[in-house]
């Protein structure tokens, strides 16, 4: 409210003094004066106030929106390695019960067995050790001239004292009778005055890829058993030798793969002196190819595998492995059945499990239609049927508010030649398990040893892993190839 200080009153009393204003006129326009004023300063009272309710307006409805979003990331469902792509390896919360065969009807006894780890005597020992008896327990008498009868025998398995053999080659000069001198043959690996073996480097070698060990520790470990440790510096050299003798090897791999009729891939990434870089790697049961890729684009697909496949290319839905012009897509299931948990976890209690259902029922179909002396009529007609359900999945109406099972429907629409071609070859998986075993191998060495040191390390240790887990699928013992590999005699069923 105006204050009557702030009007001219001294000046109105002025003029009434002067003669000049009556003081009946001097009140009346004081009067008028003050009105005005009044009512200029409600108008704009009541503008500050219609102003400041109209921004508490816009507030209540931001507070409002900012709520519901509140509330929808509260309730959100978190990503874990059960419904997402997070590798169980980030994922410190999961849960240890696998729940990904839940709605699946799997019979025990078609899982493979376990081999049995239990020892068993053998039939002809190494030695034997007669426990006899001195002398009598009973009388004292001696016992040594009288013969014993087999009561029990125990085989004990043990390690002999390990320790380093040193051979020491010597070369001899013969001058033949026509004059001319002969010198002795050096074995081949055998090329300095005071060097290595290749056993002991193929155990190096075994245990830096095979095991995943630091050169550190390795260096501890042979200086424990051996009584004489390695370098890193030696252990260093080890992996060099053996991988410029690979080289061809690896190569060779890829070439073979390339010409296979399956193949699934995979990519990850791995610590690169403290960088991430990615990985990739193309496999089979007969093969395993590995190999640092620049990023994880298209373009290292074209360098190192194929832009056009005349085969069945399994992979994860991700968009560059989509555009290899395959002849046949082949999605992995439990990825699409992971995205699916998700929407469950999001809501979604109706369309999501269906599909998953359809899912685990045509994994388990075509394990049956594939069987010996199966009907082929009947096989078509389970193909079918499955085929018709999705399309009819893929065509329903879910409702707006499961954004995330919308994403996948439409998903899924765009590769839908790319969910069941497994029901018509019965070699090819469903699932790409293969790689992502593989890729494991360097998540688990990332995790052990930290880091690999240098671009040049990663690539030689992708590339003598190729040449170990192939050895591996043609049943050879992992140091056995690397001591083929020293000795240059590796050689696998391709390269005959």
């Amino acid at each position: 409210m105006p204050r009557l200080d702030d009007y001219p009153i001294a000046e109105e009393a002025r003029l009434v003094d002067e003669g000049k204003k009556s003081q009946g006129q001097a009140l009346w326009d004081l009067y008028n004066e003050l009105t005005k004023r009044h009512l200029q300063e409600k108008a704009e009272w009541q503008a500050e106030r219609d102003q400041l309710l109209k921004e508490l307006a816009e507030l209540k409805l931001k507070y409002q929106i900012l709520e519901e979003k509140y509330n929808e990331l509260i309730n959100k469902p978190k990503a874990n390695s059960n419904n997402s792509s997070t590798a169980p390896s980030q994922d410190l919360n999961r849960s240890k019960k696998n729940s990904k065969n839940k709605n699946r009807n799997v019979n025990p006894s078609d899982r493979k067995q376990r081999e049995k780890s239990t020892l068993e005597p053998v039939q002809n020992p190494d030695k034997q050790e007669l426990c006899e008896p001195e002398i009598c327990n009973a009388c004292g008498e001696s016992l040594t001239e009288i013969a014993g009868d087999f009561n029990e025998a125990r085989q004990v398995f043990d390690v002999p004292p390990v320790k380093l053999e040193i051979t020491e080659y010597i070369q001899t000069k013969k001058t033949c009778n026509c004059g001319h001198g002969n010198l002795g043959k050096f074995p081949d690996f055998a090329v300095a005055p005071v060097q290595y073996g290749p056993r002991l480097q193929s155990i190096v070698i075994d245990l830096v890829i095979e095991h995943k060990l630091p050169y550190e520790r390795i260096c501890k470990l042979t200086k424990n058993l051996f009584s004489s440790g390695l370098s890193e510096a030696t252990v260093e050299s080890f992996l060099e030798r053996a991988y410029q003798k690979a080289l061809t090897i690896h190569a060779g791999i890829i070439e073979f793969l390339k010409t296979c009729e399956i193949v699934g891939s995979d990519e990850t990434t791995v610590n690169e002196n403290g960088k991430r870089v990615y990985t990739w790697t193309w496999q089979n049961q007969y093969a395993s190819f590995f190999v640092r890729g620049p990023g994880r684009g298209f373009n290292v697909i074209e360098k190192h595998f194929l832009a056009k496949y005349n085969g069945s290319y399994l992979h994860d839905d991700y968009g560059a492995q989509n555009k290899v012009d395959a002849k046949v897509h082949q999605h992995c299931h439990p990825h699409i059945t992971r995205k699916l948990e998700y929407c469950i976890d999001c809501g979604d209690k109706d369309w999501a499990p269906r599909v998953q259902e359809l899912l685990y029922k045509s994994q388990h179909a075509r394990d049956i239609i594939w069987r010996d002396g199966f009907p082929e009529n009947l096989r078509r007609l389970v193909q079918e049927s499955f085929e018709t359900r999705l399309d009819s999945l893929l065509a329903e109406t879910i409702d707006p508010k499961h954004k995330k099972s919308l994403t996948q429907q439409k998903r899924r629409l765009q590769h839908r030649e790319k969910i069941f071609p497994f029901l018509y070859d019965p070699d090819l998986p469903f699932d790409n398990n293969g790689s992502e075993r593989a890729q494991r191998n360097l998540k688990i060495h990332d995790k052990v040893s930290g880091c690999f040191r240098s671009q040049s390390g990663l690539e030689r240790h992708l590339c003598l892993l190729s040449i170990i887990e192939t050895g591996k699928k043609h049943g050879m013992n992992p140091f056995t190839v690397c001591e083929n590999l020293i000795a240059g005699t590796l050689k696998f069923p391709w390269m005959a």
